[in-house]
């Protein structure tokens, strides 16, 4: 009985060595020697993953697909652009006709339906109104019947200083029928800006401006000497020119310290000489008082060359520019 009992005990231990030699070899790497093999919920009510039967033969790791995502903690795959990585988009369009031998041009779209203007009430002033048959309205958006976009300011953006020949004529704006012509003026620091008075009325001629300060004076009637005055800082969209008289009137400035720029004509169209402009990559930004910017961005310049942009602006502000293309 003895030595049943002996053998008995010595069978049950080489069974619990064994079992514990399967439980230490089933290991991963990076694993506590010994632990016992993580057990997976697998969601059905008191289920849980069978235990790992021990195989000799080595576990060779397999590499999972990243899915575009770089290794480290917390990254995130990045969209690609229109244009592809670091390239403008582009578009295909009619180009606009230009005797420039260098040269940015192109036009200015409206996407949908295009906003009315609200109507102007000039009863105030007599004069003022006596000089309108039809209704006045206001300009801060001009769309023709081809949904091209007036009254918008083209420009590159971060011009090497010293670049171009500066622009020295002086720049007219006129008050005619109580309003300012042009509604939008563009014009270089160089370049000083001459105010006149065409109504048979008074004006007050006030400039305010983030940049460049304010000032007033009075215009008494039409044949009052023009005002000429200069400006010390670039600034685009943050001056003007109003009426404290009759507030409707206004003049939106874009003022500039390099000569590259233009402002589009009743036909949507800019034309920008580039003549002086160092070769290289540059951003071309369109600026409208009211819905804001569009821009291209990575647009080659060369001397020699001529590039075709258009812009695109819409109700929602999400504006649009491309480098177009016959492609």
């Amino acid at each position: 009985m003895e030595a049943k009992h002996w053998f008995g005990a010595v069978g049950l231990g080489a069974a619990l060595i064994a079992v514990s030699f399967a439980f230490n070899q089933y290991q991963k790497p990076g694993d506590t020697p010994g632990a016992r093999p993580f057990v997976a919920d697998l969601g059905d009510a008191g289920a849980v993953a069978a235990a790992p039967i021990y195989d000799p033969t080595p576990t060779i790791p397999v590499p999972m697909p990243t899915l575009g995502i770089k290794a480290g903690r917390g990254s995130k795959p990045k969209p690609s652009t229109g244009g592809g990585a670091g390239q403008p988009t582009t578009v295909k369009a009619a180009p606009v006709k230009t005797d420039l031998a260098n040269a940015l041009v192109g036009r200015v779209k409206w996407d949908g339906k295009a906003p009315k203007n609200p109507t102007i009430d000039m009863n105030s002033d007599q004069v003022c109104a006596s000089l309108h048959a039809d209704t006045v309205r206001a300009e801060r958006i001009l769309v023709d019947g081809d949904a091209n976009v007036a009254n918008v300011v083209v420009y590159v953006k971060d011009v090497p200083a010293g670049s171009g020949t500066a622009k020295t004529e002086d720049v007219a704006l006129n008050q005619v029928g109580c309003t300012y012509v042009p509604h939008v003026l563009a014009f270089q620091l160089s370049q000083s800006v001459k105010v006149t008075n065409s109504d048979a009325t008074t004006h007050n001629v006030h400039f305010k401006s983030k940049l460049n300060g304010d000032w007033n004076m009075t215009q008494a009637s039409k044949g009052t000497i023009p005002t000429k005055q200069g400006f010390a800082k670039a600034e685009v969209g943050t001056s003007l020119f109003k009426c404290d008289i009759h507030p409707w009137m206004e003049a939106r400035v874009a003022i500039f310290d390099h000569p590259f720029f233009a402002t589009t004509k009743a036909d949507g169209t800019f034309e920008i000489d580039t003549a002086g402009l160092p070769d290289g990559k540059y951003e071309i930004w369109a600026w409208h008082e009211k819905y804001k910017t569009a821009k291209v961005k990575g647009v080659e310049v060369k001397q020699g060359q001529v590039v075709q942009l258009q812009f695109t602006f819409n109700k929602k502000k999400k504006n649009k520019g491309a480098i177009v293309t016959d492609k």
